[in-house]
């Protein structure tokens, strides 16, 4: 049961991003499309559930990870039928960046993520403000990010993941970067 409303959740999230992308041009033109060129080590993390919707598609592999929480990770060969990207690829370089308030509710902002700084996208958007980003796009991922959140094991994974995105953003801006 646990598992179905976890992919409940990512379907919607997936919905949510199907036909909107972050800026009005195919951002592969820009880099030669890199994020879809991986080794067998590089790839996207996944969400907590994800690896389930993706067993056996063509276009990629998924492979156990230590990091991301010890959720897998899914390696590109290449080419992919875009309706099974998972939620990394459907939003990179960007992520909803999901703080608490102090009255317990929760605040979406949509962020350049910071592990992301070699892609085009993410050199010319501020930390913290894309700029560039088309303005559906960022409401459609505010709108998935809502849909995860329904499922308390990907709430966790995205509130861990926004802090730890945090904590990167804070140390750049020490170190002056």
């Amino acid at each position: 049961m646990k598992l179905d409303s976890q992919l409940s959740c990512i379907r919607l999230a997936h919905q949510a991003l199907e036909t909107v992308t972050p800026i009005r041009q195919d951002c592969g033109e820009l880099c030669g499309r890199a994020c879809c060129k991986g080794d067998e080590n590089t790839g996207m993390w996944l969400l907590p559930g994800e690896a389930e919707l993706l067993q056996g598609q063509e276009g990629f592999s998924v492979r156990p990870c230590q990091d991301n929480g010890g959720y897998p990770l899914l390696v590109c060969q290449g080419s992919c039928d875009r309706k099974y990207r998972p939620f990394a690829c459907r939003i990179y370089p960007f992520f909803p960046l999901a703080t608490e308030r102090e009255d317990g509710s929760l605040n979406i902002r949509v962020i350049s993520d910071p592990r992301a700084a070699g892609c085009p996208l993410a050199r010319h958007t501020l930390p913290g403000r894309p700029r560039d980003v088309t303005q559906s796009f960022r409401f459609r991922l505010a709108q998935a990010a809502l849909a995860l959140l329904e499922d308390p094991e990907l709430r966790r994974y995205l509130l861990d993941t926004s802090r730890f995105l945090t904590e990167i953003i804070q140390l750049r801006e020490k170190l002056g970067q």
